[in-house]
């Protein structure tokens, strides 16, 4: 069992594959990219494999496979068959923006990914190529239709708000989420290590729920995660608030990170991270690798340091997964 020294139990890993994404989501990354490790840096899917295989011997029993974006990585079907395969892995689950999904979907499925996020912050086309450089929006809203014909446990909509760009789209997205049947997530913008943030482009979860209640009525639900939920009231979609700035989580927060490159991070803002790559290439495996995720326990704070807006981190999101 993994409990850090703040009481926390750990039960949640978060498992990039990649560092490569096809879109340029000006909050996430720079215009030109982040600089791309070479594929000897990249950790195997076997070499993932054994790492998940010790985070569940120790009790996790939630993973998420994340990027840059997964379904860049060269057979990843393959990787969710071996981690599904897993026993006593209760969640397999995915985010990803969407645009490569839909063809993929029913083999995901079948291959044993439980559950799906797709992220889009804009039901506006035009405003989609502004802010992720691409014109496949149209290639997303197939992937919500296409997890939700596939039934996927679960499918939310990821939607980063940003003030002055798309917080006017607050009840579209609740409608939108309502006639696709899916589950609603709005997330605080934060300091992600790039020049778009500024405290001017965030706004608080509280007065974003404030305009959504204009449009629905909701009902609260027992937090699990998070994500403070609400009951859709007349619907079965749910819609969430992730207010990572203005409420933070982090005494509740259950999670490790496991980066494309093999360094185990206890948090998203923070600058700690252990190698695990170089151990598991040399054999470790078993109770040495086990205790390789104490180590990361003992440097997993109380809290973030989004100190003032600046992130702490000494790598950008799109570098470790979200």
């Amino acid at each position: 069992m993994l409990i850090d020294t703040h009481g926390r139990k750990i039960t949640y890993l978060r498992v990039s594959v990649t560092d490569r994404c096809n879109l340029r989501c000006r909050y996430c990354m720079p215009r030109e990219g982040v600089p791309l490790r070479g594929h000897r840096d990249m950790l195997s899917f076997e070499e993932i494999e054994t790492i998940v295989r010790a985070a569940v011997e120790l009790g996790v029993r939630k993973v998420r496979l994340t990027g840059g974006e997964p379904l860049l990585r060269k057979d990843f079907p393959k990787l969710v068959v071996k981690l599904a395969s897993l026993q006593r892995l209760d969640d397999l689950a995915m985010t990803t923006n969407g645009v490569l999904f839909a063809p993929l979907a029913g083999k995901l499925k079948q291959a044993g990914l439980k559950r799906v996020n797709i992220s889009l912050d804009t039901l506006k086309p035009e405003r989609f190529r502004e802010m992720s450089g691409s014109g496949d929006w149209a290639g997303v809203i197939e992937a919500v239709e296409a997890a939700v014909k596939h039934r996927y446990q679960r499918v939310k909509l990821n939607v980063v708000v940003i003030a002055g760009y798309n917080d006017d789209e607050a009840g579209d997205f609740v409608r939108f989420a309502m006639e696709k049947g899916v589950h609603l997530r709005f997330i605080e913008l934060m300091p992600l290590g790039n020049d778009f943030w500024s405290p001017d482009r965030a706004l608080a979860g509280d007065e974003l729920r404030k305009r959504v209640e204009r449009e629905v009525s909701l009902s609260p639900l027992p937090q699990d995660g998070v994500a403070t939920e609400y009951q859709i009231k007349g619907s079965p979609s749910t819609v969430g608030f992730i207010n990572p700035l203005s409420q933070p989580f982090c005494r509740t927060c259950n999670r490790l990170r496991l980066t494309a490159d093999g360094f185990l991070r206890p948090c998203l803002a923070g600058q700690s991270e252990i190698n695990l790559r170089e151990p598991v290439r040399h054999g470790m495996s078993g109770p040495a690798l086990r205790r390789l995720f104490y180590e990361a326990l003992r440097l997993k704070g109380q809290g973030h340091r989004f100190n003032g807006g600046r992130q702490e981190s000494n790598r950008l999101m799109a570098e470790i997964g979200g």
